[in-house]
């Protein structure tokens, strides 16, 4: 067992990476079959279906019969019954077979659209088009819709802004192509293959860039302001060719809509690195291994004993049952090995979120989430990862990164820390002061709520900002004093570092027993 170093932290502030599968066959006899999937990256998925197969009615029906004879099972979401029901829609005329579905998904800012396509066809002519729409509202009565779109057609691919009948989107008034790749040859090169399962990207920034990936080769980049991500419907609009004949179809599945927090959405951290929902089975046994979390951390003397873990509902427990505090880890306790996992680069800057709620409300509990380099794991015997030229040999430095703790004031309460120093020489020191996250620290926090605590590290303006629920409350960066002197409040050294998740309970002094019940760990860097 290595020799410990945990004292600096009693001597100055002790603290402790897109849904379930559906594949419903929506059977179109002489036409299509259409298999809807939607997932998220979030705790709960965007949507929920339960589809049943129905038919739509035979080929050479007019719209109005085979859309009238749609029978479907009615979409809920198990965290929302009041979810409204999917839209069936008519196609938009003449003996043109197509069937449409739209549905509210979670409101959200920046986003990924991914989904697999299937054409079971004969003649790949016989496929006409299939259009994808993120739309920011849902509107029955095809007025209003605005959004952006991708349509995959026989013989071509498109990006389009959606201005007007979103629904249909089928007029130059009511769209805008902005981008558009033809295919070049004939069958059979026609780009998305039949028969067989074709994989689709859609990437819609907050830059304005809309990027199409088809099958793992970028097919189409366009840029375009004029509307922000915030996509509050995802709709499907496809038909077969009128001389389609019986046994073609046209399947979706494996649709992902992946919604990015705005802390990260604001900062282009759009790569989800770290989507975890914790679980005693995720915890490793010994000190090292593939697992996700490790008990203790590296400067800790022995590992917390694993009965100090245990899941409520699927959901990770901390038990604080009125002795020492201690901790959970994504990173080994021996530093010459890494877990599963990864670690966040400090140079491309990141965001990380926690879903955390406790047992009770009592002042003495101290919860923690926060972020500490992985270069601060050496000593002890270990290599010292975080001394830099032209420091001394010995002399380290790092940042540590709190994204809450509990108990010091009524709300949530963050800081950013820069530590410096020679262990064996005097130990470490906070060179600069502490910068707490006290906007709202007179607005009382209930705890027994999930609340999502965030916080990330933008490397290019050297900034921090915190955020509760999905808002931002606080942000710190360096500035220029008065007498024009630097202060410096978040440390260069972190682009430097690499960073990993810490969940830990511990007390005040009381020793007031509490469960801390962690859901989701999330994290997002640049792509």
């Amino acid at each position: 067992m290595k020799k410990t170093r945990n004292d600096w932290r009693d001597t100055m502030k002790t603290q402790q990476a897109c849904g379930w599968s559906l594949l419903r066959q929506l059977l179109f006899p002489f036409v299509m079959i259409l298999a809807l999937l939607v997932s998220s990256v979030n705790a709960t998925p965007l949507l929920w279906d339960d589809f049943e197969s129905y038919s739509l009615g035979s080929y050479g029906l007019s719209q109005s019969n085979w859309t009238a004879s749609a029978a479907y099972e009615v979409m809920t979401n198990p965290d929302s019954p009041s979810s409204s029901d999917v839209q069936s829609l008519s196609s938009p005329g003449g003996n043109i077979n197509a069937v449409y579905f739209d549905t509210p998904v979670v409101e959200s800012s920046g986003q990924e659209l991914q989904l697999s396509f299937q054409i079971n066809t004969y003649d790949a002519w016989d496929f006409y088009s299939a259009t994808v729409y993120l739309l920011d509202s849902l509107d029955t009565t095809a007025t209003g819709t605005k959004g952006y779109a991708i349509q995959i057609m026989k013989s071509n691919i498109s990006i389009w802004r959606i201005d007007g009948k979103g629904k249909y989107a089928y007029y130059d008034n009511e769209r805008k192509l902005l981008a558009k790749y033809n295919y070049t040859g004939t069958m059979p090169d026609f780009p998305p293959t039949t028969q067989a399962w074709n994989n689709v990207r859609f990437y819609w920034k907050t830059t304005g860039e809309l990027k199409l990936v088809l099958n793992d080769e970028s097919v189409l980049i366009a840029n375009d302001t004029t509307y922000s991500p915030h996509v509050k419907s995802l709709s499907i609009y496809a038909y077969m060719n009128n001389n389609s004949v019986p046994g073609q179809s046209l399947q979706f599945d494996n649709i992902t809509l992946d919604s990015v927090p705005q802390g990260a959405a604001e900062l282009g951290y759009t790569s989800c690195v770290i989507n975890e929902h914790p679980s005693v089975t995720d915890i490793a046994p010994t000190d090292d291994g593939q697992y996700k979390w490790f008990k203790g951390t590296v400067w800790n003397s022995t590992a917390p004993s694993i009965s100090n873990f245990t899941d409520t509902d699927g959901q990770l427990t901390l038990k604080y049952s009125g002795a020492s505090g201690f901790s959970l880890t994504g990173t080994p306790r021996l530093f010459e090995n890494e877990g599963i996992l990864p670690t966040l680069n400090g140079a491309k800057g990141f965001y990380v979120e926690f879903d955390v709620r406790l047992s009770n409300n009592h002042a003495d509990h101290w919860p923690a989430v926060w972020m500490m380099p992985v270069e601060h794991n050496g000593g002890n015997g270990e290599p010292l990862g975080d001394v830099y030229a032209p420091d001394p040999a010995g002399y380290e430095r790092w940042m540590e990164l709190d994204v809450d703790e509990g108990g010091f004031r009524p709300g949530p309460m963050g800081s950013v820390i820069s530590w410096q120093g020679n262990w064996s020489q005097g130990g470490f020191q906070s060179v600069i002061k502490n910068s707490w996250s006290s906007t709202l620290s007179s607005t009382s926090l209930d705890r027994t709520q999930v609340h999502t605590f965030g916080a990330s590290f933008d490397p290019v303006h050297m900034r921090v900002s915190w955020w509760l629920d999905g808002v931002k409350y606080f942000t710190v960066e360096n500035y220029t004093d008065s007498n024009g002197n630097p202060v410096i409040c978040v440390p260069e050294v972190a682009k430097l570092q690499h960073f990993y998740p810490i969940i830990s309970a511990q007390t005040h002094g009381q020793n007031v027993p509490y469960d801390m019940i962690v859901s989701g760990v999330r994290a997002y860097t640049k792509p």
